[in-house]
């Protein structure tokens, strides 16, 4: 249960900022689990989040499969419980009982991830400009965190299925590209191969909506 866990909902905004970004960042010592809690909610508007401190504290089962917290929110309010519990890779977050006497933003129930982990993400690639190149799937919006050449020849990859200008060092295409997928930043890093596809595969494909226009 230790380690960076993270849960991101929604991307539909103009930028690709996510409807709200759970975070729990746990430390396991024997039997006890610490650490803290970020929750970012309404695009940004809305923020639970202490980047330093440590709000959460409870106690692992036998297993170490579920833990029993207690948390404060960042403005005042204590004691508060929830259950967690660890099946494969995947750690929900479900609240028993709100903290009291202060402001609390957090979900009830949540499904986290690994905040990093090694994916293969499909869907439109674009590029503006000299800014960095943007994959959108199904889940949201993706920053590929290339280095400034490989950036700049990202159309060139697109010769054999297709690229979309769409303006000076601007344009489009489908592709997959494999990688570590950070969900916090919304961000696909250390790319280790990024494989080319035909248009109609991502025009057909329902989830991804529209070609972008950058």
């Amino acid at each position: 249960m230790s380690g960076d866990w993270v849960a991101v909902r929604g991307g539909d905004s103009p930028d690709g900022t996510p409807y709200s970004t759970f975070e729990l960042h746990l430390k396991v010592s024997g039997k006890k689990l610490s650490g803290r809690y970020c929750y970012v909610a309404r695009y940004g508007a809305k923020i639970d989040c202490d980047p330093e401190g440590e709000n959460v504290n409870g106690t692992l089962s036998f297993d170490g499969r579920d833990a029993s917290v207690e948390f404060d929110s960042t403005f005042g309010a204590t004691s508060g419980k929830a259950q967690l519990s660890l099946r494969g890779e995947k750690l929900t977050w479900k609240l028993l009982k709100a903290p009291n006497g202060g402001a609390y933003f957090g979900p009830d129930t949540e499904v986290l991830v690994p905040e990093d982990r090694q994916e293969k993400r499909c869907g439109w690639v674009s590029v503006a400009g000299r800014g960095r190149p943007l994959l959108k799937d199904g889940d949201g919006t993706w920053t590929l965190v290339l280095s400034e050449g490989e950036s700049a020849n990202v159309p060139t990859r697109f010769a054999s299925t297709g690229w979309t200008s769409t303006g000076r060092d601007s344009g489009f295409g489908c592709a997959c590209a494999y990688g570590t997928v950070n969900r916090g930043a919304a961000e696909i890093r250390q790319v280790k191969e990024m494989q080319t596809r035909p248009m109609k595969i991502c025009r057909s494909d329902r989830s991804l909506g529209p070609a972008p226009r950058r």
